[in-house]
Protein backbone atom coordinates (compact mmCIF):
# COMPACT_ATOMS: atom_id res chain seq x y z
CA UNK A 1 0.00 0.00 0.00
CA UNK A 2 1.26 3.62 -0.87
CA UNK A 3 1.34 6.34 1.12
CA UNK A 4 -1.40 8.47 -0.25
CA UNK A 5 -3.72 4.91 -0.41
CA UNK A 6 -2.68 4.39 2.93
CA UNK A 7 -3.72 8.05 4.02
CA UNK A 8 -7.38 8.02 2.72
CA UNK A 9 -7.82 4.58 4.67
CA UNK A 10 -6.19 5.98 8.18
CA UNK A 11 -7.90 9.32 8.05
CA UNK A 12 -11.61 8.10 7.98
CA UNK A 13 -10.49 5.56 10.60
CA UNK A 14 -9.52 9.05 13.15
CA UNK A 15 -11.33 10.54 16.07
CA UNK A 16 -9.70 14.41 16.94
CA UNK A 17 -10.52 15.22 20.11
CA UNK A 18 -10.10 18.40 22.60
CA UNK A 19 -10.97 18.25 25.96
CA UNK A 20 -9.03 21.13 27.23
CA UNK A 21 -9.87 23.36 30.73
CA UNK A 22 -9.03 26.23 28.80
CA UNK A 23 -10.36 24.92 25.25
CA UNK A 24 -11.77 28.34 22.87
CA UNK A 25 -14.26 28.55 19.95
CA UNK A 26 -10.89 29.93 18.04
CA UNK A 27 -9.48 26.31 19.08
CA UNK A 28 -12.26 24.05 17.88
CA UNK A 29 -13.02 25.81 14.91
CA UNK A 30 -9.27 24.66 14.14
CA UNK A 31 -9.83 21.05 15.39
CA UNK A 32 -13.33 21.03 12.92
CA UNK A 33 -10.83 22.23 9.89
CA UNK A 34 -8.86 20.00 10.53
CA UNK A 35 -11.32 16.83 10.68
CA UNK A 36 -11.56 17.81 7.18
CA UNK A 37 -8.82 16.59 4.80
CA UNK A 38 -7.35 16.59 1.68
CA UNK A 39 -7.54 12.36 2.00
CA UNK A 40 -10.84 12.38 3.13
CA UNK A 41 -12.77 13.44 6.36
CA UNK A 42 -12.03 11.96 9.83
CA UNK A 43 -14.69 9.44 11.59
CA UNK A 44 -15.32 12.10 14.38
CA UNK A 45 -14.81 15.00 16.32
CA UNK A 46 -14.51 14.67 20.46
CA UNK A 47 -15.63 17.84 22.10
CA UNK A 48 -16.99 19.50 25.46
CA UNK A 49 -21.22 20.01 25.25
CA UNK A 50 -20.77 24.01 25.25
CA UNK A 51 -19.28 23.72 22.04
CA UNK A 52 -21.62 21.19 20.09
CA UNK A 53 -23.57 23.94 18.41
CA UNK A 54 -20.37 25.72 16.83
CA UNK A 55 -19.09 22.05 15.62
CA UNK A 56 -22.17 21.15 14.65
CA UNK A 57 -22.87 24.75 12.47
CA UNK A 58 -18.78 24.30 11.18
CA UNK A 59 -19.35 20.53 9.93
CA UNK A 60 -23.38 20.14 9.16
CA UNK A 61 -23.31 18.35 5.57
CA UNK A 62 -20.11 16.70 6.32
CA UNK A 63 -19.14 13.03 7.37
CA UNK A 64 -18.10 14.31 11.00
CA UNK A 65 -19.71 12.64 13.51
CA UNK A 66 -20.28 14.54 17.18
CA UNK A 67 -19.10 12.94 20.39
CA UNK A 68 -19.30 14.58 23.60
CA UNK A 69 -18.40 14.10 27.00
CA UNK A 70 -21.37 13.89 30.13
CA UNK A 71 -20.41 13.94 34.41
CA UNK A 72 -16.63 14.51 33.26
CA UNK A 73 -14.96 14.79 34.65
CA UNK A 74 -15.86 14.24 38.16
CA UNK A 75 -17.80 11.38 37.81
CA UNK A 76 -20.97 12.48 40.36
CA UNK A 77 -24.06 11.23 41.60
CA UNK A 78 -26.62 13.54 40.50
CA UNK A 79 -28.45 11.82 38.18
CA UNK A 80 -30.79 14.88 37.13
CA UNK A 81 -28.01 16.44 36.57
CA UNK A 82 -26.82 13.81 34.48
CA UNK A 83 -30.03 13.47 32.55
CA UNK A 84 -29.95 17.35 31.74
CA UNK A 85 -26.29 16.85 30.52
CA UNK A 86 -27.21 14.06 28.38
CA UNK A 87 -30.46 15.39 26.91
CA UNK A 88 -28.59 18.82 26.28
CA UNK A 89 -25.94 16.60 24.25
CA UNK A 90 -28.28 14.62 22.29
CA UNK A 91 -29.80 17.77 21.24
CA UNK A 92 -27.63 19.59 20.43
CA UNK A 93 -26.10 17.11 17.57
CA UNK A 94 -24.07 14.50 19.76
CA UNK A 95 -24.40 10.98 18.54
CA UNK A 96 -21.66 9.54 20.44
CA UNK A 97 -21.83 10.12 24.80
CA UNK A 98 -18.75 9.26 27.10
CA UNK A 99 -20.14 9.49 30.32
CA UNK A 100 -17.86 9.20 33.67
CA UNK A 101 -18.72 6.52 36.13
CA UNK A 102 -19.75 7.46 40.09
CA UNK A 103 -16.60 5.80 40.50
CA UNK A 104 -16.52 7.39 44.56
CA UNK A 105 -20.03 5.93 45.29
CA UNK A 106 -18.84 2.90 43.81
CA UNK A 107 -16.00 3.32 46.27
CA UNK A 108 -18.18 3.91 49.30
CA UNK A 109 -20.05 0.71 48.02
CA UNK A 110 -22.84 2.31 47.27
CA UNK A 111 -23.23 -0.07 43.79
CA UNK A 112 -27.24 1.06 44.01
CA UNK A 113 -26.41 4.65 42.70
CA UNK A 114 -23.63 3.56 39.89
CA UNK A 115 -26.64 0.80 38.91
CA UNK A 116 -29.08 3.71 38.42
CA UNK A 117 -26.56 5.84 36.77
CA UNK A 118 -25.76 2.99 33.78
CA UNK A 119 -29.16 1.97 33.56
CA UNK A 120 -30.13 6.34 33.31
CA UNK A 121 -27.78 6.73 30.70
CA UNK A 122 -28.03 3.35 28.66
CA UNK A 123 -32.31 4.77 28.47
CA UNK A 124 -31.15 7.86 27.22
CA UNK A 125 -29.03 7.12 24.84
CA UNK A 126 -30.65 4.28 23.15
CA UNK A 127 -30.40 1.89 20.35
CA UNK A 128 -29.66 5.08 17.97
CA UNK A 129 -26.46 6.36 20.44
CA UNK A 130 -24.13 3.92 22.01
CA UNK A 131 -23.78 4.62 26.30
CA UNK A 132 -20.20 4.95 27.16
CA UNK A 133 -18.69 4.56 30.63
CA UNK A 134 -15.44 5.62 31.93
CA UNK A 135 -14.82 3.85 35.12
CA UNK A 136 -11.66 5.54 36.34
CA UNK A 137 -9.87 2.74 36.68
CA UNK A 138 -6.66 4.88 38.19
CA UNK A 139 -8.68 6.01 41.03
CA UNK A 140 -10.92 2.31 41.51
CA UNK A 141 -7.34 1.16 41.36
CA UNK A 142 -8.23 -2.66 42.59
CA UNK A 143 -8.49 -5.20 40.04
CA UNK A 144 -11.13 -7.02 41.95
CA UNK A 145 -13.08 -3.17 41.92
CA UNK A 146 -12.22 -2.92 38.44
CA UNK A 147 -14.01 -6.38 37.41
CA UNK A 148 -17.11 -5.57 39.67
CA UNK A 149 -17.52 -2.00 38.58
CA UNK A 150 -17.53 -3.35 35.08
CA UNK A 151 -20.39 -6.04 35.91
CA UNK A 152 -22.57 -3.25 36.90
CA UNK A 153 -22.14 -1.31 33.91
CA UNK A 154 -22.92 -4.59 31.21
CA UNK A 155 -25.83 -5.53 33.71
CA UNK A 156 -26.88 -2.12 33.60
CA UNK A 157 -27.01 -1.69 29.50
CA UNK A 158 -23.47 -0.23 28.95
CA UNK A 159 -22.44 -0.53 25.29
CA UNK A 160 -18.68 0.14 25.99
CA UNK A 161 -16.24 0.26 29.53
CA UNK A 162 -13.76 2.57 29.23
CA UNK A 163 -10.22 3.14 31.53
CA UNK A 164 -10.03 6.58 32.08
CA UNK A 165 -10.91 10.10 31.84
CA UNK A 166 -7.04 11.45 31.53
CA UNK A 167 -8.03 13.38 34.61
CA UNK A 168 -6.31 11.70 37.26
CA UNK A 169 -2.87 11.71 38.70
CA UNK A 170 -3.14 7.48 37.20
CA UNK A 171 -5.16 6.78 34.05
CA UNK A 172 -5.02 3.65 31.84
CA UNK A 173 -3.16 0.97 33.07
CA UNK A 174 -2.17 -2.53 31.48
CA UNK A 175 -3.43 -3.72 34.46
CA UNK A 176 -6.51 -2.34 34.42
CA UNK A 177 -6.74 -3.37 30.94
CA UNK A 178 -6.11 -6.61 31.21
CA UNK A 179 -8.23 -7.19 34.11
CA UNK A 180 -11.35 -5.96 32.11
CA UNK A 181 -10.59 -8.05 28.82
CA UNK A 182 -9.22 -11.22 31.08
CA UNK A 183 -13.31 -10.55 32.31
CA UNK A 184 -15.36 -13.40 31.78
CA UNK A 185 -18.16 -11.33 32.27
CA UNK A 186 -17.24 -8.93 29.19
CA UNK A 187 -18.14 -12.36 26.60
CA UNK A 188 -21.60 -10.86 25.60
CA UNK A 189 -21.66 -9.14 21.82
CA UNK A 190 -23.70 -6.65 23.41
CA UNK A 191 -20.53 -4.99 25.53
CA UNK A 192 -17.04 -4.11 24.94
CA UNK A 193 -14.13 -2.49 26.69
CA UNK A 194 -11.81 0.19 25.71
CA UNK A 195 -8.30 0.58 26.83
CA UNK A 196 -5.08 -0.88 24.86
CA UNK A 197 -2.88 -3.13 23.55
CA UNK A 198 -1.30 -3.91 20.48
CA UNK A 199 -3.04 -7.23 18.42
CA UNK A 200 0.08 -8.19 16.84
CA UNK A 201 -1.05 -10.82 14.56
CA UNK A 202 -4.15 -8.88 12.98
CA UNK A 203 -3.35 -8.32 9.39
CA UNK A 204 -4.46 -4.64 9.99
CA UNK A 205 -2.15 -4.42 12.85
CA UNK A 206 -4.95 -2.05 14.47
CA UNK A 207 -4.24 -0.60 18.12
CA UNK A 208 -6.83 -2.61 20.02
CA UNK A 209 -7.75 -3.71 23.31
CA UNK A 210 -9.82 -6.69 24.49
CA UNK A 211 -13.28 -6.73 23.27
CA UNK A 212 -16.60 -8.95 22.96
CA UNK A 213 -17.47 -8.11 19.55
CA UNK A 214 -17.44 -11.00 17.12
CA UNK A 215 -14.23 -9.57 15.48
CA UNK A 216 -12.33 -8.45 18.70
CA UNK A 217 -12.48 -5.03 17.52
CA UNK A 218 -12.74 -2.05 19.77
CA UNK A 219 -12.65 1.07 21.41
CA UNK A 220 -10.16 2.43 23.13
CA UNK A 221 -9.86 6.40 24.11
CA UNK A 222 -7.28 6.64 27.04
CA UNK A 223 -3.91 4.63 26.75
CA UNK A 224 -1.48 3.65 28.73
CA UNK A 225 1.31 6.25 28.05
CA UNK A 226 2.82 5.78 24.09
CA UNK A 227 5.90 6.36 22.53
CA UNK A 228 6.37 10.12 21.65
CA UNK A 229 3.73 10.20 24.37
CA UNK A 230 0.98 10.41 21.51
CA UNK A 231 -2.32 8.38 22.36
CA UNK A 232 -3.95 6.24 20.37
CA UNK A 233 -7.40 5.32 20.29
CA UNK A 234 -9.31 2.21 18.39
CA UNK A 235 -12.90 1.77 17.93
CA UNK A 236 -15.51 -0.32 15.68
CA UNK A 237 -19.07 1.35 15.18
CA UNK A 238 -22.18 -1.07 16.11
CA UNK A 239 -24.09 0.04 12.94
CA UNK A 240 -21.23 0.29 10.06
CA UNK A 241 -18.85 -2.33 11.19
CA UNK A 242 -16.61 0.90 10.63
CA UNK A 243 -12.47 0.67 12.35
CA UNK A 244 -11.68 4.01 14.14
CA UNK A 245 -8.66 5.08 15.58
CA UNK A 246 -8.64 8.19 17.94
CA UNK A 247 -5.39 10.14 18.15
Amino acid sequence: MDDVTAAKHLVRLLDLTSLNNDDTESRIEKLCAKAQTPYGNVAAVCIYPKFLPLAKSLLDGTSVKLATVVNFPDGGSDLSKVRAETEYALEKGAVEIDAVFPYRNFLASDYQTCADFVALISKITGKKHPSKIILETGVIEKAALISRAAGICIDNGANFIKTSTGKTPVSATPESRQRHSGNRRLRPSQCRFQGERRHQNHRRRKKISGSCQRDHGLEMDKPVQLPHRRQFAARQSDRSNRKRILI
